[in-house]
C-alpha cells in the first residue's frame, strides 16, 4: 500500500487520526520489512505445501478445493476491482494504469460529510455544532 499510496500520505492520515505522525520505525516497517516478510511467507507457504491433515485424518481434495474457492471469493474482489477501474478509465493503457494507481486526494471531515448528506453547505450552522461536546470540538 505504501508503494502506491505513499508513506507521506499514510503518515498524514495517521496524523489526522492520532494527532501525531508515526515514527521512523513504522515507516521502515511499511516500506521494507513488511513487504519482505509477506513475500517470504508466501513463497515458503507455496514451497512447503502438503495435504491438509488433522491428526491421522487427511482431508479430501474437494474440501480443500472448496476452502480455496471460499478464500478466492474474497481475495479476487481486489484484482477484480482493479480490472474494472482500468476498463472504465479513459485514455491509453499506460495513462489508465498511472491514473488508477494514483490516490484520490478527496477527503471529507465528518462535519462536511453530514452537511452534504443533509443537503447543506459545509459552513451550515447545523454542522458546526454536531461534533461539539461540552463546548469542545471532537
Amino acid at each position: 500500500m505504501c508503494w502506491f499510496y505513499g508513506v507521506r500520505r499514510i503518515s498524514n492520515d495517521v496524523n489526522k487520526m492520532l494527532g501525531h505522525k508515526p515514527g521512523p520505525f513504522w515507516v521502515v516497517c511499511w516500506v521494507c520489512i513488511s513487504p519482505v516478510f509477506i513475500l517470504a511467507i508466501f513463497v515458503l507457504t507455496l514451497a512447503s505445501y502438503k495435504p491438509l491433515e488433522l491428526g491421522p485424518y487427511v482431508f479430501p481434495q474437494w474440501s480443500v478445493g472448496l476452502g480455496w474457492i471460499l478464500t478466492a471469493s474474497s481475495i479476487l474482489c481486489i484484482p477484480g476491482y482493479m480490472v474494472y477501474k482500468l476498463a472504465i478509465t479513459k485514455g491509453n493503457f499506460w495513462t489508465r494504469v498511472k491514473k488508477c494507481i494514483e490516490p484520490e486526494e478527496y477527503f471529507l471531515d465528518p462535519a462536511e460529510a453530514i452537511a452534504l448528506k443533509n443537503g447543506h453547505g459545509k459552513d451550515h450552522p447545523e454542522c458546526n455544532d454536531i461534533f461539539k461536546e461540552g463546548g469542545q470540538t471532537i
